[in-house]
């Protein structure tokens, strides 16, 4: 019977993009996490944009994060209009 399941779990991972994302993703979390606070990484990087503020570092981090914002939420209405599409085909 534990055969079957390890079977079974080893097909979910392999064949199941969304389940193993999610996993490696949350795996990848604490490890980043861990290693940005013990560095301080935010504050290291404050203190060097402030320090060159002459070439806009600053402004390039936020239009990165807002362009990763953009995709995501891009993302989710592509995903909706699939949905919609699935659903009136």
């Amino acid at each position: 019977m534990r055969i079957a399941s390890v079977a079974k779990l080893r097909h979910l991972w392999l064949h199941n993009r969304v389940a193993r994302d999610v996993l490696i993703i949350a795996a990848l979390i604490g490890p980043l996490l861990g290693t940005a606070v013990y560095f301080d990484l935010f504050d290291r990087f404050a203190d060097f944009a402030w320090a060159h503020e002459s070439w806009k570092i600053d402004e390039i981090a936020a239009t990165i994060f807002f362009l990763g914002l953009g995709g995501f939420l891009f993302s989710i209405r592509r995903v909706l209009d699939l949905r919609a599409a699935e659903m009136a085909a």
